[in-house]
């Protein structure tokens, strides 16, 4: 039986270790994939967001157009390659206000924290912070940064249609 199971247990090894290094080279999940929109005031420049793998599209709105995604023809986007330059968690993320994070703490809620940085051309060329909350399906704290590297905006968008085909 001894046998038997040290030779089981030699072909698991290559198992296993395939199997870890599949795991280690995964790729991250895409929490920023998607159509997400804002409906705070004031967000009429970046009202709405659309992310693919490799591009975001902006495009401004106000609440008659709150839900409408108009094609990527049309000349309402803004649309700009992106890349992800950082990918990390907390229980706060950076520039996150006093209050929010006060919120955060008492709630006991984390953040997985993307951090994008957009091409210059189309668009102007800045970063863009999405902190997305443990606790909260579809949603991310949005901040974007200007070329030198100071908050501009802080806003909170929802996800209106999962992930892009």
């Amino acid at each position: 039986m001894t046998t038997t199971y040290a030779k089981h247990m030699r072909r698991m090894i290559p198992i296993s270790a395939l199997l870890l290094s599949l795991s280690i080279h995964a790729q991250p999940e895409e929490k920023q994939l998607g159509n997400w929109v804002t409906g705070e005031k004031g967000a009429g420049i970046y009202n709405k967001m659309r992310i693919t793998p490799d591009t975001i599209s902006i495009a401004p709105g106000n609440r008659s157009d709150y839900f409408y995604f108009a094609p990527e023809e049309n000349p309402i986007w803004c649309k700009t390659n992106y890349k992800v330059i950082s990918r990390s968690h907390g229980d706060s993320y950076p520039d996150q206000d006093s209050g929010s994070r006060a919120i955060a703490r008492k709630v006991g809620r984390k953040y997985e924290i993307v951090l994008l940085e957009l091409e210059h051309g189309e668009c102007v060329g800045f970063l863009l912070q999405m902190a997305f909350p443990s606790d909260i399906d579809n949603a991310a704290d949005v901040t974007t940064y200007d070329e030198k590297h100071r908050g501009r905006s802080w806003l909170f968008y929802h996800r209106v249609v999962q992930g892009v085909k």
